[in-house]
C-alpha cells in the first residue's frame, strides 16, 4: 500500500463517515441538555454519516437514534411508543411529555406552601373557629346517642353479616368499591391464564377478548393494541405502577379515551395501557360505571336487559395448538426476529395463524399473526423485544398458538376496464375466437399495469432514483406569481397529488418554481421547472439504441400495439 492509500484510508471521507457513524450510535443526552438540541446534533450527525442518502430515507433512522439518545427512560419509552416516522414528530412528542412530566411534578410537590403574611393569620383563628363548632356538635351527638335506647344485639346487617348493628351503620368497607387513591392501581393479574372468564367484545372497533376481572380496581388494554388507536392516547403522569395480586409491579404506559362494545352497547370509558398478556381487562372500575351484573351460574354478565355470554379460556385453547421454540434463541434489545417453532401436537389442523401465547413466559416480548402451514419442518414466528435488554427463549418453550384457519379464499383484483373490454374485442378484426380469449387472459393477468383512474398513475419501487449534482451548492428559486383565478386550482392539484402519494411535504434547501400548463381539452397541466437543476445535474451515460436497428427487429411481425404512460 503506497503511502497516498494509507493516508486516504486514515484520514480519507470514508475514515470520516464511519467516524460518524459510530459516534451516531453512540450519542447519549448530557445532563443539562434540551432535547432541541440533542435533535439538532442527531440530525448534523445524519447528514455526515450517510450523505449520500436522500433526506426522506434519513428521517426514519434519525428519529431512531434521536430516541435512543433521550435520557429520560421515561420519555424515551412514550416517545418510542408512538411511533414517529421523522425526527420533527419525535422531537414535538417528547416535547410536550417533557413538559407534561415537569408539570405533574410541580402539581405533586407544590402542595403545603404558606405565605407567611397578614392573611395567614386569618386563616388560623378562622380554623380554630371551625374546630371548636366541630366539637361542640360531636359532643351534642354523643349527648344524644346516650339518651336513645340500646338497639336489639341480635340485629343483623346485611352488608356484612354481623349482629349488633345495622346496614346504614355499617363501616365494613364493601370489597366491590375502589380502593382510596393512595392504595394505587391494583389487579388480579397480569393474564387470565385458563380458569379466567372472557367475553368478546371491541375497542374502538378493534375486536378483541376481554377479561371480566372482579379483583381489578382500574380497567387495562394491552400496549400493542392501544398503538393502533394514538390519536385517543391520553397521556398520564409518569411514574405510576400496577400492582397485583402477587405483589408484581408493571409501569403504566400511558391513559386511553375509548369506546368499549359489549353486546349491542358501546361505553364510552378512560382505561390504562400496559404491557397485559390478555387484549383487555375489564375492572370494577367498569363493571359499576355501567351497572354490570356477573352472574356465576350461568355463565353470563347482564346490564341494561341484554346477557352476555362468558366463557373460559380452557374451553378455547382445546382449537388452539401451541408453538415450541426448536432451538435456543436470544431476541437482541429493541430488536425483531425469527424464531424457528414446531407444533406441539401435529395433525390437527394444516393452515393456521400465529397469535400471542395465552401464557406468555417472556414479558415485553410480542408475537406477530402470520399464516402459516404445520406441515411444513419448522413454523416461523416473528417476535419483537420492546425491552432494553437481549430475551432469551429456551428450546422447548411455548413461543405462540395457532388457531386453525378454515378456509382460505383469495380474491384476486377485478379487471377495471371489464366493462368495456367485450367492446374491445369485437372491433379486432382478423382474431379468432382462440386468440380473443389469449387477449383477455392476458390483459387480466397484468391488470394491475393498468391505470384505473386520473388518480392511479401507479409506482415503482424496485430501485431509488438519485439527482447527482456533485458539490453545488442547492438551486432555490422563488415561486411565480400566479393569478387569482389560478391560485385555487393549483392549491387543488396539489392537494390532489398530496392525497394520492404522488408528492410529499418537505424542508430541503432545493426549490423550484411550478408552472400551470393549459391543455387542448382545457384543463390544466402541473409542471414543475427544473431548468436550473438540469443544468447542474451531473448526466448518465446511458447509449439509446439506433432506431434502424429497432426497426430491424420488428421484421416479420404482424401485429403491433402501442402503449402510453398514465403520467409523466
Amino acid at each position: 500500500m503506497t503511502i497516498e492509500n494509507a493516508l486516504e484510508a486514515r484520514f480519507g471521507d470514508s475514515h470520516l463517515t464511519q467516524f460518524y457513524k459510530t459516534e451516531l450510535k453512540t450519542r447519549r443526552q448530557k445532563p443539562g441538555e434540551s432535547l432541541q438540541v440533542l435533535a439538532a446534533d442527531v440530525e448534523r450527525l445524519m447528514s455526515l454519516a450517510y450523505a449520500e442518502c436522500p433526506q426522506d430515507v434519513r428521517d426514519s433512522p434519525a428519529a431512531q437514534y434521536f430516541v435512543d439518545a433521550i435520557r429520560d427512560e421515561d420519555t424515551q419509552h412514550a416517545t418510542r411508543l408512538m411511533d414517529a416516522k421523522d425526527l420533527k414528530s419525535a422531537l414535538a412528542y417528547s416535547m410536550k411529555y417533557e413538559a407534561a412530566k415537569t408539570v405533574s411534578k410541580t402539581s405533586r410537590n407544590v402542595r403545603s406552601i404558606e405565605v407567611e403574611d397578614g392573611t395567614g393569620k386569618e386563616k388560623d383563628e378562622k380554623f380554630d373557629c371551625l374546630l371548636k363548632t366541630l366539637e361542640k356538635l360531636l359532643n351534642s351527638h354523643v349527648a344524644g346517642k346516650k339518651n336513645t335506647p340500646r338497639r336489639n344485639p341480635n340485629v343483623t346487617c346485611w352488608k356484612c353479616n354481623k349482629k349488633g348493628h345495622v346496614q346504614r351503620e355499617c363501616r365494613t368497607i364493601s370489597p366491590f368499591l375502589n380502593k382510596a387513591p393512595e392504595e394505587g392501581l391494583k389487579v388480579s393479574a397480569l393474564c387470565g391464564g385458563r380458569n379466567g372468564l372472557y367475553l368478546e367484545g371491541s375497542i374502538c372497533g378493534i375486536p378483541c377478548l376481554m377479561l371480566v376481572d372482579t379483583g381489578a380496581n382500574v380497567t387495562l388494554v394491552r400496549t400493542d393494541l392501544a398503538q393502533k388507536l394514538k390519536e385517543n392516547f391520553i397521556y398520564t403522569a409518569p411514574n405510576i405502577s400496577l400492582k397485583t395480586a402477587t405483589g408484581e409491579k408493571a409501569e403504566i404506559r400511558g391513559k386511553l379515551d375509548a369506546a368499549i362494545e359489549c353486546g349491542c352497547r358501546k361505553f364510552q370509558h378512560k382505561i390504562y395501557v400496559d404491557d397485559i398478556t390478555d387484549p383487555c381487562i375489564l375492572g370494577l372500575d367498569f363493571l359499576q360505571k355501567f351497572n354490570f351484573t356477573v352472574d356465576l351460574e350461568k355463565n353470563e354478565i347482564r346490564t341494561g336487559g341484554e346477557e352476555i355470554p362468558l366463557f373460559s379460556a380452557s374451553a378455547e385453547h382445546s382449537k388452539l395448538c401451541s408453538v415450541l421454540s426448536k432451538e435456543k434463541t436470544i431476541i437482541p434489545a429493541r430488536s425483531e426476529c425469527l424464531i424457528q417453532g414446531v407444533p406441539a401436537v401435529s395433525g390437527k389442523f394444516r393452515y393456521a395463524v400465529t397469535d400471542f401465547p395465552s401464557q406468555v413466559s417472556q414479558k415485553g416480548v410480542l408475537v406477530a399473526a402470520t399464516l402459516v402451514d404445520l406441515k411444513r419442518e419448522a413454523i416461523p414466528v416473528r417476535v419483537l423485544n420492546l425491552d432494553n435488554k437481549p430475551k432469551t427463549v429456551d428450546k422447548g418453550a411455548v413461543i405462540a398458538t395457532c388457531e386453525p384457519v378454515v378456509d382460505i379464499v383469495a380474491r384476486p383484483q377485478e379487471f377495471s376496464e371489464s366493462l368495456r373490454l367485450p367492446l374491445i374485442l369485437e372491433n379486432l378484426e382478423g382474431l379468432n375466437e382462440e386468440q380473443r380469449t389469449a387477449v383477455k387472459e392476458l390483459l387480466q393477468e397484468f391488470q394491475n399495469l393498468f391505470s384505473t383512474s386520473d388518480s392511479d398513475v401507479g409506482r415503482c419501487n424496485m430501485t431509488q432514483h438519485r439527482i447527482n449534482t456533485g458539490n453545488h451548492p442547492p438551486i432555490k428559486q422563488y415561486p411565480r406569481r400566479l393569478p387569482l383565478a389560478k391560485k385555487e386550482e393549483a392549491e387543488r392539484l396539489v392537494k390532489e397529488k398530496v392525497d394520492n402519494g404522488i408528492i410529499e411535504e418537505s424542508s430541503g434547501p432545493w426549490a423550484s418554481p411550478i408552472v400551470l400548463v393549459k391543455k387542448k381539452d382545457g384543463s390544466t397541466r402541473f409542471c414543475v421547472d427544473y431548468r436550473k437543476l438540469n443544468e447542474i445535474t451531473i448526466k448518465d451515460s446511458y447509449p439509446l439504441p439506433r432506431i434502424d436497428d429497432t426497426l430491424d427487429v420488428l421484421n416479420g411481425s404482424q401485429w403491433f400495439s402501442t402503449l402510453d404512460l398514465k403520467s409523466g
